[in-house]
């Protein structure tokens, strides 16, 4: 199991977290980084709150790597906006 903190989140600090409007697409590219890494080429994602938001996102930029997907405690829409930026 990985868990992880996106960059200037929890106790990943510094850097300081920027909050802008790609934030959680900008948390999915970077998660799916790490796993590629890590060399997990197929993974299930588990997520909540912000982290669900982030697991949606990347269940649809990175279908062939997601096996399983759970999330809880958050919103379950992608807007249109964020979904022609992926």
């Amino acid at each position: 199991m990985i868990a992880w903190d996106p960059p200037g989140y929890g106790y990943s600090r510094p850097p300081e977290r920027a909050y802008g409007k790609d934030v959680y697409k900008n948390d999915a590219d970077l998660a799916a980084e790490l796993m590629a890494k890590l060399g997990y080429n197929l993974y299930s994602l588990l997520g909540w709150s912000d982290g669900g938001k982030v697991a949606l996102l990347m269940a649809i930029k990175y279908q062939s790597r997601i096996d399983k997907l759970v999330v809880w405690g958050t919103g379950a829409t992608v807007t249109d906006n964020e979904r022609k930026t992926l």
